[in-house]
Protein backbone atom coordinates (compact mmCIF):
# COMPACT_ATOMS: atom_id res chain seq x y z
CA UNK A 1 0.00 0.00 0.00
CA UNK A 2 1.24 3.47 -0.86
CA UNK A 3 2.29 5.28 2.34
CA UNK A 4 1.00 8.82 1.68
CA UNK A 5 1.96 10.32 5.11
CA UNK A 6 5.53 9.05 4.77
CA UNK A 7 5.81 10.31 1.19
CA UNK A 8 4.39 13.71 2.15
CA UNK A 9 6.85 13.97 5.03
CA UNK A 10 9.72 13.20 2.66
CA UNK A 11 8.59 15.91 0.23
CA UNK A 12 8.22 18.47 3.01
CA UNK A 13 11.68 17.65 4.35
CA UNK A 14 13.17 18.03 0.87
CA UNK A 15 11.49 21.44 0.42
CA UNK A 16 12.72 22.61 3.82
CA UNK A 17 16.26 21.43 3.02
CA UNK A 18 16.16 23.26 -0.29
CA UNK A 19 14.96 26.40 1.44
CA UNK A 20 17.81 26.21 3.94
CA UNK A 21 20.31 25.76 1.13
CA UNK A 22 18.96 28.86 -0.63
CA UNK A 23 19.25 30.87 2.58
CA UNK A 24 22.82 29.70 3.19
CA UNK A 25 24.02 30.18 -0.42
CA UNK A 26 21.84 32.89 -2.03
CA UNK A 27 24.37 33.95 -4.63
CA UNK A 28 25.15 30.39 -5.71
CA UNK A 29 21.44 29.69 -5.94
CA UNK A 30 20.88 32.71 -8.19
CA UNK A 31 23.76 31.63 -10.44
CA UNK A 32 22.43 28.08 -10.69
CA UNK A 33 18.91 29.35 -11.53
CA UNK A 34 20.27 31.73 -14.17
CA UNK A 35 22.38 28.98 -15.74
CA UNK A 36 19.37 26.64 -15.80
CA UNK A 37 17.24 29.33 -17.47
CA UNK A 38 20.01 30.04 -19.98
CA UNK A 39 20.37 26.35 -20.80
CA UNK A 40 16.59 25.96 -21.21
CA UNK A 41 16.45 28.99 -23.50
CA UNK A 42 19.34 27.82 -25.64
CA UNK A 43 17.85 24.33 -25.84
CA UNK A 44 14.57 25.75 -27.11
CA UNK A 45 16.35 27.94 -29.65
CA UNK A 46 18.66 25.17 -30.88
CA UNK A 47 16.32 22.16 -30.82
CA UNK A 48 12.67 22.90 -30.11
CA UNK A 49 12.29 25.92 -32.38
CA UNK A 50 13.56 24.16 -35.56
CA UNK A 51 11.30 21.20 -34.74
CA UNK A 52 8.30 23.52 -35.13
CA UNK A 53 8.94 23.40 -38.89
CA UNK A 54 8.25 19.66 -38.96
CA UNK A 55 5.12 20.04 -36.83
CA UNK A 56 3.88 22.93 -38.97
CA UNK A 57 4.45 20.87 -42.11
CA UNK A 58 2.12 18.07 -41.03
CA UNK A 59 -0.35 20.51 -39.52
CA UNK A 60 -0.66 22.25 -42.90
CA UNK A 61 -1.17 18.92 -44.69
CA UNK A 62 -3.93 17.90 -42.27
CA UNK A 63 -5.59 21.32 -42.68
CA UNK A 64 -5.74 20.77 -46.47
CA UNK A 65 -3.20 23.53 -47.06
CA UNK A 66 -0.49 21.63 -48.97
CA UNK A 67 0.94 24.78 -50.52
CA UNK A 68 1.78 26.07 -47.04
CA UNK A 69 3.60 22.80 -46.43
CA UNK A 70 5.39 23.26 -49.76
CA UNK A 71 6.77 26.60 -48.56
CA UNK A 72 8.40 24.77 -45.62
CA UNK A 73 10.56 22.68 -47.97
CA UNK A 74 14.08 23.84 -48.81
CA UNK A 75 14.13 24.87 -52.53
CA UNK A 76 16.90 22.42 -53.57
CA UNK A 77 14.88 19.57 -52.03
CA UNK A 78 11.79 20.67 -53.96
CA UNK A 79 13.49 19.19 -57.03
CA UNK A 80 12.23 15.82 -55.75
CA UNK A 81 8.82 16.95 -57.06
CA UNK A 82 10.29 18.61 -60.17
CA UNK A 83 9.86 22.00 -58.45
CA UNK A 84 6.13 21.59 -59.03
CA UNK A 85 3.99 22.42 -55.96
CA UNK A 86 0.90 20.89 -57.59
CA UNK A 87 2.68 17.58 -58.02
CA UNK A 88 3.58 17.73 -54.34
CA UNK A 89 0.01 18.61 -53.33
CA UNK A 90 -1.40 15.76 -55.44
CA UNK A 91 0.54 13.32 -53.28
CA UNK A 92 -1.68 14.20 -50.32
CA UNK A 93 -5.13 14.14 -51.94
CA UNK A 94 -6.01 10.91 -50.13
CA UNK A 95 -4.65 11.98 -46.75
CA UNK A 96 -7.16 12.13 -43.91
CA UNK A 97 -4.91 12.90 -40.95
CA UNK A 98 -1.56 12.45 -39.25
CA UNK A 99 -1.80 11.42 -35.61
CA UNK A 100 0.57 10.38 -32.81
CA UNK A 101 3.22 12.71 -34.21
CA UNK A 102 6.50 12.78 -32.30
CA UNK A 103 9.53 14.87 -33.24
CA UNK A 104 12.70 14.04 -31.32
CA UNK A 105 16.24 15.28 -31.66
CA UNK A 106 18.23 12.55 -33.39
CA UNK A 107 20.90 11.12 -31.17
CA UNK A 108 21.60 11.10 -27.46
CA UNK A 109 20.32 13.57 -24.90
CA UNK A 110 21.88 16.96 -25.39
CA UNK A 111 24.96 17.64 -23.33
CA UNK A 112 26.24 21.24 -23.18
CA UNK A 113 28.71 20.33 -25.95
CA UNK A 114 25.99 18.85 -28.17
CA UNK A 115 23.81 21.85 -27.44
CA UNK A 116 26.56 24.21 -28.60
CA UNK A 117 27.06 22.16 -31.76
CA UNK A 118 23.32 22.18 -32.48
CA UNK A 119 23.09 25.90 -31.80
CA UNK A 120 25.69 26.80 -34.41
CA UNK A 121 24.93 24.07 -36.93
CA UNK A 122 23.20 24.97 -40.19
CA UNK A 123 21.07 21.80 -40.06
CA UNK A 124 19.54 19.53 -37.44
CA UNK A 125 18.22 15.99 -37.72
CA UNK A 126 15.08 14.67 -36.06
CA UNK A 127 13.57 11.24 -35.65
CA UNK A 128 9.93 11.64 -36.61
CA UNK A 129 7.19 9.07 -36.15
CA UNK A 130 3.47 9.29 -36.84
CA UNK A 131 0.40 7.39 -37.92
CA UNK A 132 -1.09 8.39 -41.29
CA UNK A 133 -4.63 7.62 -42.38
CA UNK A 134 -5.66 7.73 -46.05
CA UNK A 135 -8.85 6.93 -47.93
CA UNK A 136 -8.68 5.64 -51.51
CA UNK A 137 -11.37 5.52 -54.16
CA UNK A 138 -11.16 3.47 -57.35
CA UNK A 139 -10.10 6.59 -59.23
CA UNK A 140 -7.29 7.17 -56.75
CA UNK A 141 -5.94 3.66 -57.33
CA UNK A 142 -5.94 4.21 -61.08
CA UNK A 143 -3.60 7.19 -60.75
CA UNK A 144 0.03 6.40 -61.45
CA UNK A 145 1.31 8.36 -58.44
CA UNK A 146 -0.88 6.30 -56.08
CA UNK A 147 0.27 2.85 -57.19
CA UNK A 148 2.66 2.42 -54.27
CA UNK A 149 0.02 3.37 -51.69
CA UNK A 150 -2.63 1.19 -53.28
CA UNK A 151 -0.22 -1.74 -53.18
CA UNK A 152 -0.28 -1.38 -49.39
CA UNK A 153 -4.07 -1.18 -49.56
CA UNK A 154 -4.16 -4.43 -51.49
CA UNK A 155 -1.82 -6.10 -49.00
CA UNK A 156 -4.08 -5.09 -46.12
CA UNK A 157 -7.24 -6.53 -47.64
CA UNK A 158 -7.04 -8.03 -51.11
CA UNK A 159 -10.73 -9.02 -51.25
CA UNK A 160 -12.07 -5.54 -50.51
CA UNK A 161 -9.45 -4.02 -52.81
CA UNK A 162 -10.61 -6.18 -55.71
CA UNK A 163 -14.23 -5.29 -54.95
CA UNK A 164 -13.29 -1.60 -54.96
CA UNK A 165 -11.59 -1.91 -58.33
CA UNK A 166 -14.37 -3.90 -60.02
CA UNK A 167 -17.14 -1.70 -58.58
CA UNK A 168 -18.79 -4.28 -56.31
CA UNK A 169 -17.69 -2.89 -52.93
CA UNK A 170 -20.76 -2.30 -50.77
CA UNK A 171 -20.99 1.01 -48.97
CA UNK A 172 -23.47 3.21 -47.14
CA UNK A 173 -26.04 4.98 -49.30
CA UNK A 174 -24.87 8.38 -48.06
CA UNK A 175 -21.42 7.75 -49.53
CA UNK A 176 -21.28 8.95 -53.11
CA UNK A 177 -18.20 6.96 -54.05
CA UNK A 178 -16.92 3.79 -52.36
CA UNK A 179 -13.50 4.01 -50.75
CA UNK A 180 -11.19 2.07 -48.48
CA UNK A 181 -9.23 3.30 -45.49
CA UNK A 182 -5.56 2.57 -44.95
CA UNK A 183 -3.70 3.38 -41.74
CA UNK A 184 0.08 3.13 -41.63
CA UNK A 185 2.76 3.89 -39.07
CA UNK A 186 5.90 5.71 -40.22
CA UNK A 187 9.32 6.45 -38.82
CA UNK A 188 11.50 8.93 -40.68
CA UNK A 189 14.75 10.82 -40.24
CA UNK A 190 14.10 14.43 -41.22
CA UNK A 191 16.69 17.16 -41.64
CA UNK A 192 15.82 20.83 -41.31
CA UNK A 193 18.08 23.52 -42.73
CA UNK A 194 18.56 26.96 -41.24
CA UNK A 195 17.82 29.52 -43.93
CA UNK A 196 17.93 32.19 -41.22
CA UNK A 197 17.61 32.24 -37.45
CA UNK A 198 13.87 32.80 -37.88
CA UNK A 199 13.27 30.34 -40.72
CA UNK A 200 14.03 26.62 -40.87
CA UNK A 201 13.12 24.45 -43.87
CA UNK A 202 12.89 20.70 -44.44
CA UNK A 203 15.89 19.72 -46.55
CA UNK A 204 15.85 15.91 -46.46
CA UNK A 205 13.54 13.06 -45.52
CA UNK A 206 14.80 9.50 -45.14
CA UNK A 207 12.28 6.69 -44.51
CA UNK A 208 13.24 4.43 -41.63
CA UNK A 209 10.19 2.24 -41.09
CA UNK A 210 6.71 1.77 -42.56
CA UNK A 211 3.98 -0.67 -41.72
CA UNK A 212 0.23 -1.23 -41.71
CA UNK A 213 -1.67 -0.31 -38.55
CA UNK A 214 -4.50 -2.79 -38.16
Amino acid sequence: MFDYPSRLKTVIEAVVALGNTVKQHPRATVIVVLLACLYAGLYWLAVEYPALTVRSFYKAIDARRPYEAWDLIYPPYQKRWSNDPKKFADGFTTTVAHTELTVEFAGNSLSPINLALALFSSSIEYDVSFTATDRFTREDCLREEQQYDCLWLRIKNQTEYEQLMNGTLSTAEAVKEPDLELTRHYKKRMTVYRESWERWLISKVLPREEGIRR
